[in-house]
């Protein structure tokens, strides 16, 4: 008794200068600490099905560290994979809890990137790889520094240093697999020790017929490592490179070494849960970078071959290997060749069939190829789009190809682009030398073309004479209106919630389209907190009095609504919409806390930055100062500086132009860092307003109509 309680009070002197958090003073042990308090029940529960001897293993007085699941990592599992996972034997679970746990006390202060544990599983063959990870802020690597972040096995410690008497508990974010008690190229070499049913064709194919030298300077390091990183193809990878060209590979030892050493990173466990997009690691030959989607699927590029992780994060005793869709390093597809051959972009395959015949033979020069290639859920956002046909309309065919091609001799790398939109490349397409942009942003690269802003699904697709880049749109056709642009940026989303609660989404909808697209990301728009419900009046009715209150000022007089697609009637918009980060920065001042009380004369206000049945594209425009006439009448300036820097300006409010020039079907939108308002917009009578602007719009429509019938 007294030993045990000596084990306790050296555990707590060793942890009490630590980050520890004291979550469970009652627990005796770790055993009991898993249910009571932390919310590890169904860990719990692999301990206890893995017998007597485990459940006393984990509550006996000794210096333990555990890195166990809560009940929610659980509850996220695929079905399959919880079965498969409750299915294994008492032996198996026992295994699988003890090789996560260290017989000593480690805190996360001692967690470093070269940190390597030996844990209890397996007789000691399994080992959990440490990583610290520094984040920036927005994931962007020149941003400002942000959390540190601890991962074991790629796991996300985000409850590190729970104390109980016995040891520790790091609470982690996933359930992880069974760590493999092998090295990496063994189970390479015996893929049957895990799964018989898998043949591992980089080894029979590729990897067995390395000789001599060669083998010294691309194999033996995969057999000696302490830890590294292993990119195995799988055999689908290799069945699908045609039999001469492997042949032929298999016969050029120097390329053949070269493209095996393409495929290891050494001295690293790297995990795709930590990695940042475009984040770039040294293998045996060349860089392996990866790229990373958010809540997407995650890409390698490595000796200009970029390939998906079809199955990632499996752990062995000497580090972790990464399957994927394509043998690294290994180029022997033209552009053209790519574009036949990938079911994914078959309808982009067809547009082209159609195009010029000088356009279709550059995709087969001998080099200075880039060509951006939209897939197939592109051209079904198109479907029932008015005016577009890509069937019948040749100059349509031809303007889109030509978009999507870089001038020839530009030979593209998306991996060499890192930074945000200020900091973003433009490149010469081959339709009048229009400008490709390509920038970073977050975990996804981009690409607009044509006024189209595109997200980047699969970069770097090497060919023999360029490159092949996979988008998710089509330059030159937007496919959303302007409610739906705002609607489906990030950044805009209190933008949309703003534009919604004053009847303007209504206002500048696209009367000819019959449904709006969803956004092409995962994240539903209702997970988000839009707004802060104190900031906004969200049950004034918009265009109605709102009753007086002690706390909440009188709303302006009713405004009649009409014109535009309140009217069902088309209009052309340019609206300067201001970012989310602005509309927090003004709802936070003393008359935007006001002017977002009253939905009546905030509608005023977000009207100045409308311009009616007007297309304004800022690099279109020459330097210097130019004006249009608001949808409230007055009169706003703006003065493009330079080819970056572009300024929007009313009395003496001023909004710089952050990010131009995103097509909509029926219009523009340039984002912008401040609102257009001034002080009197407090007072100005606004009941006229939008009266004076629907009436403009039908006398132009009159006009038209007298002009034409006086044609006639």
């Amino acid at each position: 008794m007294m030993a045990n309680l000596l084990v306790s009070f050296v555990i707590l002197v060793s942890i009490v200068h630590g980050n520890t958090q004291d979550v469970d003073i009652t627990a005796l042990n770790i055993f009991d600490a898993l249910s009571s308090t932390l919310n590890c029940g169904q860990f719990k529960n692999l301990i206890i099905a893995s017998g007597l001897q485990v459940q006393d293993f984990f509550k006996l007085s000794q210096s333990l560290t555990l890195f166990a699941q809560n009940d929610t990592a659980f509850e996220q599992m695929l079905p399959d994979k919880r079965q498969k996972l409750f299915s294994m034997t008492a032996t198996e679970k026992s295994d699988y809890v003890k090789s996560y746990t260290l017989t000593k006390v480690l805190q996360t202060s001692s967690m470093n990137n070269n940190l390597i544990e030996k844990s209890q599983g397996a007789l000691g063959n399994t080992n959990i790889f440490f990583y610290k990870r520094e984040r920036r802020r927005d994931n962007i690597v020149s941003g400002l520094a942000g959390r540190t972040e601890y991962y074991a096995n790629g796991a996300l410690i985000y409850k590190p240093d729970v104390r109980a008497q016995n040891g520790i508990v790091h609470i982690i974010d996933r359930v992880l697999d069974p760590i493999v008690p092998y090295g990496v190229y063994g189970y390479i070499q015996r893929p049957e020790i895990l799964q018989p049913a898998l043949k591992m064709k980089f080894f029979t194919e590729v990897t067995e017929y390395v000789r001599g030298d060669y083998y010294n300077q691309a194999i033996s390091p995969l057999t000696t490592s302490v830890r590294f990183t292993m990119f195995v193809p799988t055999d689908e990878a290799i069945d699908k490179i045609p039999k001469e060209k492997l042949d032929e590979l298999r016969g050029k030892q120097p390329q053949l070494a070269a493209v095996i050493k393409q495929h290891a990173i050494p001295n690293l466990a790297v995990y795709t849960s930590f990695v940042n997009h475009n984040e770039g690691f040294q293998c045996l030959d060349g860089r392996a970078v990866f790229k990373k989607n958010i809540r997407e699927s995650v890409y390698v590029s490595a000796g200009g071959v970029n390939a998906q992780i079809t199955k990632g994060n499996l752990t062995l005793s000497n580090g972790v290997i990464h399957f994927v869709d394509s043998l690294l390093g290994y180029v022997y597809n033209t552009a053209r060749e790519q574009i036949q051959l990938d079911p994914s972009i078959s309808q982009f395959r067809q547009v082209l069939d159609r195009s010029r015949k000088e356009l279709q033979d550059f995709l087969v020069t001998t080099s200075g190829v880039t060509v951006f290639v939209p897939m197939n859920d592109a051209f079904t956002n198109l479907q029932n789009l008015h005016g577009v046909d890509f069937f019948n309309n040749q100059t349509l065919i031809n303007y889109v190809v030509e978009l999507n091609m870089l001038e020839p001799g530009l030979e593209f790398a998306i991996t060499n682009v890192n930074g945000d939109y200020q900091a973003r490349i433009e490149t010469p397409s081959q339709y009048r030398g229009w400008n490709i942009k390509i920038y970073s942003q977050g975990n996804d690269t981009w690409a607009e073309g044509g006024y189209v802003k595109t997200r980047v699904i699969r970069p770097d697709v090497g060919v023999t004479n360029g490159f092949v880049h996979y988008v998710d749109g089509i330059f030159g056709v937007p496919y959303r209106d302007v409610p739906g642009l705002i609607y489906c940026e990030d950044w805009l989303i209190k933008s949309s919630y703003i534009f919604s609660i004053t009847g303007l989404n209504e206002y500048l909808k696209d009367v000819n389209l019959n449904r709006m697209p969803a956004c092409s990301y995962n994240t539903k728009r209702s997970d988000y907190n839009y707004a802060d419900p104190s900031l906004f009046n969200n049950n004034q009715k918009v265009y109605g009095t709102n009753p007086n209150s002690d706390n909440q000022p009188s709303a302006s007089p009713p405004i009649k609504r009409g014109g535009c697609g309140e009217s069902n009637t088309l209009c052309q918009f340019t609206v300067f919409v201001p970012n989310g980060t602005t509309i927090d920065n003004f709802g936070n001042s003393y008359y935007g806390r006001q002017l977002f009380r009253d939905n009546n004369r905030l509608r005023y206000v977000l009207r100045r930055h409308i311009a009616l049945n007007r297309k304004i594209y800022v690099d279109q425009l020459s330097r210097g100062t130019h004006v249009y006439t608001a949808d409230t009448g007055e009169e706003v300036r703006f003065n493009k500086i330079d080819d970056k820097n572009t300024e929007v300006y009313f009395m003496n409010a001023r909004a710089r132009v952050i990010h131009s020039d995103l097509g909509a079907t029926n219009g523009v939108i340039h984002i912008v860092d401040d609102f257009l308002f001034v002080n009197e917009d407090m007072t100005r009578d606004i009941s006229g307003s939008s009266k004076m602007a629907a009436t403009r719009t039908t006398t132009l429509i009159s006009l038209i109509v007298l002009l034409y019938s006086v044609c006639l």
